[in-house]
């Protein structure tokens, strides 16, 4: 059930902005055209409604209809394209405002709804060593400057927040760079660091099969680029900021995106930009549509391939329980839709390191931890599974979490695996214990990511027949360290 964000004034607003278009097109290119970009429009309400479902007269319909606002814009705008000069060099900014996370919620985050928060909250766990900003109504003017002229349609409603908040990141990536996404996107790792490295970046899949301007290939609602690349954004906010001054209402709601065609259409250093995006987040549209849906391991597995950023909505109402079971979206507010597709990620790692290793398999299960203060002490209990050793089996026999040296035996190797998971950033490296009849012989670990380590340390034994030894784990881990794993592979060496 969509939330009561519309005011009557609003929709008043919007339809007339609509029979305005529908002159303004039939003027320019046909009143048939006009009809069909009017009836393409009403198609995408009713996708809106209906899981985008496209019958393919409606795929048709919506194909016509890009074309029909594409040349409409090139019409419209033929002389401003022909006498553009754009500049790939832009007025240096202050260095330590550059290549920035960026996200805005105009109302800012105290009274964003409680999916903003939690979306906002993963953006910034996963930012790496980038800062976020958050823009607000009370702020952004410390970051951007818009022309008076643009100030005042604002200020009349001539120009809505929505499409305000385009200029804004426009305005911010040409001043910038950076990334910008939007407040509603839940994200799962730490993607941003390789993204910031790109010349440009959007969400781009090229598999996407719904019909809109963009084909996947790039999505205004996650725009990026490096610092040597702010023009590309310069290029397509130069020519909105131009509609806007010569037009007091909206030709179309995908305006922007027609924008972004448009400017690589006549610019093609800035077309070759888009087109060195490499795919990402082939699902990041997936998530939403199971969000009221109890929570399925085997669907999140399936839409968390290759996948860390999901575009949700704050305008749709999603249970949090159905019977009892909680949902995607249960989890995603209470923290522990990231730690489930996170554990996924650890077993998946944990099964493969085991099964490359067939002389043994020891395997522990997880177990949650309990630390105090900045680090604490965690030992794992060993679970035996299973026990090959190149069918020689006489020469190595298994207790209780430990093995007894047989014959012809002289030296044991035993590697230790861990992975952990903790919800904040830890820095620094970890120190590792390997336990053997309590004298510690093993070695050290570094951390893998923020809040995400592991590591694989080895130490060998000289052994004698009758020998025990004693099999533990024992990790010097950070306080906020939630969920461990590990196992130990043993290799006898003759």
């Amino acid at each position: 059930m969509k939330q009561k964000h519309n005011t009557f004034k609003r929709i008043f607003h919007r339809i007339c902005e609509e029979l305005k278009a529908t002159y303004d097109v039939a003027q320019v290119i046909s009143w048939k055209a006009a009809l069909v970009t009017f009836r393409a429009k009403i198609d995408i309400q009713i996708m809106n409604r209906n899981g985008f479902k496209e019958p393919e007269n409606v795929k048709n319909r919506l194909l016509y209809k890009h074309q029909i606002m594409l040349n409409f814009l090139e019409k419209k705008f033929s002389s401003y394209w022909n006498n553009y000069q754009y500049l790939n060099t832009m007025p240096e900014c202050d260095e330590k405002m550059r290549n920035k996370i960026w996200v805005c919620w105009w109302q800012g985050l105290d009274n964003a709804p409680e999916i903003v928060k939690t979306c906002v909250e993963s953006i910034k766990r996963n930012s790496g060593k980038y800062e976020v900003l958050i823009i607000t109504d009370e702020n952004y003017k410390q970051y951007v400057k818009f022309p008076d002229w643009l100030e005042e349609k604002r200020k009349h409603g001539i120009i809505s927040k929505t499409i305000y908040s385009d200029l804004l990141r426009l305005n911010l990536l040409s001043t910038y760079g950076g990334i910008w996404i939007d407040s509603t996107f839940f994200c799962t790792g730490k993607s941003f660091e390789h993204y910031m490295q790109l010349p440009l970046w959007s969400i781009k899949r090229p598999d996407y099969l719904h019909c809109s301007i963009a084909s996947g290939y790039f999505a205004n609602y996650s725009l990026g680029c490096s610092y040597e690349n702010r023009w590309a954004y310069a290029v397509i906010r130069d020519f909105l900021y131009n509609y806007w001054k010569h037009y007091d209402h909206l030709i179309d709601y995908l305006l922007t995106d027609y924008a972004i065609v448009l400017a690589q259409n006549h610019i093609k250093p800035l077309a070759d930009l888009f087109m060195q995006i490499p795919p990402n987040n082939p699902y990041c549209d997936e998530l939403w549509k199971v969000l009221g849906q109890p929570y399925d391991p085997n669907v999140w597995k399936l839409i968390s391939k290759n996948t860390f950023l999901y575009k949700l909505t704050w305008k749709q109402y999603f249970p949090k329980e159905i019977n009892g079971k909680p949902t995607f979206y249960g989890l995603l507010i209470n923290g522990t839709l990231n730690q489930y597709k996170q554990e996924q990620t650890l077993q998946e790692n944990i099964n493969k390191a085991i099964n490359t290793h067939p002389i043994i398999k020891m395997q522990i299960d997880r177990q949650n931890l309990v630390t105090s203060g900045s680090y604490g002490e965690a030992k794992i209990p060993l679970n035996v599974k299973s026990l090959e050793i190149d069918n020689e089996k006489d020469y190595l026999l298994v207790g209780n979490n430990e093995i007894i040296i047989g014959e012809n035996v002289n030296l044991v190797e035993i590697t230790a695996h861990t992975r952990g998971i903790s919800y904040y950033e830890t820095k620094g490296d970890k120190e590792f214990k390997l336990m053997h009849n309590s004298s510690n012989i093993g070695g050290f670990f570094q951390k893998d990511g923020i809040g995400y380590w592991g590591a694989g340390v080895t130490t060998k034994i000289v052994v004698n027949k009758g020998d025990r030894i004693s099999l533990s784990l024992q990790c010097q881990v950070p306080g906020d360290t939630e969920i461990l794993e590990g196992f130990l592979q043993v290799e006898v060496i003759k």
